[in-house]
């Protein structure tokens, strides 16, 4: 199977857990009793199904077709990073945010990632310098793999729900001071996406 959650899809998994929920686009129930079920009040998550010869359908072999590269892959290194954002004109944060480049970066943790690596959302991305490549590769690496442990703490086992309480940039108050250098966050829009970062540290 094959689930692409989009923005407001969930899985929850338990006992019964189809009776009590809304949004409900699929239940899997199995002989123990228990249900693995995805919800999505929008109906944007997408879901293919492989069959025993492990093909599946050609709408979901598409979007996989379609996928860059998994942030966290070894195989993501800087000299990639620069052949990927060679000849782009769009900002390093789109290129972040763009699934056919690196798969699995939302608008929040590429404003995380960006005040990791010191670089001004706005950048244009084809501009990173070598360092500025492996500041960024290093930061993804930082960054996603600390949000995946305080995730997996604060939901206390669950399957669902959102924890952000331990981010640096995105979404804190206006004018909040940043808590590397003491500047104030700004908020600017990129792409219509609310992005935060940090003018006097990040370049």
């Amino acid at each position: 199977m094959a689930v692409h959650l989009m923005m407001y899809g969930e899985i929850r998994y338990g006992i019964d857990v189809s009776s009590a929920v809304k949004g409900l686009r699929v239940c899997l129930r199995f002989t123990s009793g228990d249900e693995l079920v995805f919800l999505d009040m929008s109906a944007w998550t997408k879901i293919g199904y492989y069959s025993e010869d492990g093909s599946i359908g050609q709408g979901m072999q598409r979007r996989l077709a379609m996928l860059g590269h998994e942030p966290l892959d070894a195989d993501l290194t800087p000299e990639v990073l620069r052949r990927l954002f060679a000849g782009e004109t769009k900002t390093v944060k789109e290129c972040l945010m763009d699934h056919k480049l690196i798969i699995g970066i939302g608008n929040a943790y590429s404003d995380e990632i960006l005040w990791q690596a010191g670089i001004a959302p706005m950048r244009q991305a084809a501009s990173l310098s070598p360092e500025g490549l492996h500041g960024l590769r290093s930061a993804m690496q930082t960054v996603l793999v600390e949000a995946i442990d305080k995730v997996r703490i604060g939901l206390q086992g669950q399957t669902y729900g959102e924890v952000r309480d331990f981010l640096h940039v995105h979404s804190r108050p206006k004018k909040k001071q940043c808590d590397r250098c003491g500047g104030l966050i700004e908020r600017v829009e990129i792409k219509t996406r609310g992005s935060y970062f940090c003018p006097r540290c990040q370049k």
